[in-house]
């Protein structure tokens, strides 16, 4: 999260971004932001931090491709999953029915929370503690998907 990104736009644009996503939180004009994003032909994305509304998201839903969820605070890996944000997932999942924009999760993912921010209807996790901080990498992922897959079959076997 950087602050006034607005400032750093064309940084990112200039050296090919293919999406660039800014935290609401630190933006002065999202609107503004998003807009000047899209119309230099890149994807526009906004985070949210666990603590914001998601109400807040609705005049900016007409120009946002990306939505990420900050289910931690952000500034320190390795932080817990805050549980409550699994209710903004569900909202927000809701809010853009029928548009298309992909919504991701970031923070506290792990073996034990990867189901449930599934659950929700989201489409990305990002993980980054729970699969790098393990001695065995490859080990890790395989069973984050098997807990992520035996999650999926037994809800379509109900």
């Amino acid at each position: 999260m950087i602050e006034d990104p607005y400032k750093s736009l064309d940084q990112y644009i200039d050296a090919g971004s293919d999406t660039i996503i800014v935290h609401l939180e630190a933006c002065k004009d999202p609107l503004r932001e998003l807009e000047y994003i899209k119309n230099n032909n890149v994807l526009a994305g906004i985070a949210i931090n666990p603590d914001t509304d998601e109400r807040l998201l609705d005049p900016l839903l007409d120009y946002l491709d990306y939505i990420l969820i900050m289910s931690v605070f952000p500034g320190k890996g390795g932080q817990s999953f805050i549980t409550s944000t699994l209710n903004k997932m569900v909202n927000i999942v809701e809010m853009t029915e029928g548009r298309n924009i992909m919504i991701g999760v970031d923070g506290g993912v792990n073996l034990s929370t990867i189901s449930k921010v599934y659950d929700t209807g989201i489409n990305v996790a990002i993980i980054g503690s729970a699969l790098f901080n393990t001695d065995n990498i490859s080990q890790r992922y395989q069973d984050l998907m098997n807990a992520w897959s035996f999650n999926l079959s037994s809800r379509s076997l109900s």
